[in-house]
């Protein structure tokens, strides 16, 4: 269950299954763009030992991913969409539709324009359901949730929550992972289970509130940083924080007790 969206999870997962470096490039692009923590050769690393187990794994073991994020690199997301569709049958309003989509993701960012396409296309897929699901076979259930993240509003970070637990209730009935062993290497912010003093539900709350079947199951280990020191974006941080002329800034003002986040019950 990882913090990506549904095009970079495709993507995993097919450097899993291929072991093409260059795939997993696709993956990183963004974030390396955007000098995102996600960025760095570490995580790679984990990637590329996590395929070298699935190696040594019988098929219903193997490792893969569910992208639960809202879309992160919209030029792959259009390239997802057209694997998804590729050498399928479609109708031709549909296919004009979907190519419509793809266009847009490949844009520069306009969201409300393209979550207004999307949303079309998403409709008229449903609408030919009867006709389109035995032509894309599995790749239906993909094709929907990929419309549909491309219609999310980006406004705010309790919606953001929301559409990832309404991904994940998606994909836990389409790939059907009743029974499954499920992992998410997550945030703080998205992985407490109470909800907040203000009364925000995060992630792993709305899990624990569903009538999902794992709700009563889910287990969260919280990891927290005392005294300690973090590497962070420059542009991130107020500029009396910043190393001037570095990408990144090594700091210890945003442990977990404190100067600028504190978390009560940190000093126990």
């Amino acid at each position: 269950m990882a913090e990506v969206d549904c095009a970079k999870a495709y993507y995993l997962n097919e450097y899993l299954r291929t072991g093409h470096e260059a795939t997993l490039s696709l993956v990183f692009r963004s974030w390396q763009q955007e000098n995102s923590q996600w960025a760095n050769r570490e995580l790679r690393a984990k990637f590329q030992q996590i395929r070298a187990w699935n190696l040594t794994l019988p098929q219903r073991r193997k490792v893969r991913f569910l992208g639960l994020d809202q879309l992160q690199d919209l030029p792959l997301a259009a390239d997802y969409l057209n694997a998804l569709v590729h050498n399928k049958k479609l109708p031709l309003a549909l296919r004009a539709q979907l190519d419509s989509v793809a266009t847009r993701l490949r844009l520069p960012a306009r969201p409300a324009v393209l979550a207004g396409v999307a949303q079309r296309a998403a409709q008229e897929l449903t609408r030919q359901a009867a006709t389109c699901g035995p032509r894309l076979g599995r790749a239906y259930d993909a094709l929907l949730l990929l419309l549909t993240n491309a219609s999310y509003s980006r406004a705010g970070i309790l919606e953001r929550e929301q559409h990832i637990f309404d991904n994940f209730r998606a994909l836990y009935r389409t790939q059907r992972l009743e029974g499954e062993k499920l992992y998410g290497l997550w945030g703080l912010a998205h992985v407490l289970q109470s909800p907040l003093q203000s009364g925000a539900t995060l992630f792993a709350g709305l899990v624990r509130q569903s009538d999902l079947p794992l709700r009563n199951k889910v287990a969260s280990v919280l990891c927290v940083f005392a005294d300690c020191r973090m590497l962070l974006p420059t542009a991130f941080l107020p500029l009396v924080l910043q190393a001037l002329g570095q990408p990144f800034t090594v700091t210890d003002r945003f442990n977990h007790n404190g100067p600028l986040t504190v978390l009560d019950g940190m000093a126990d």
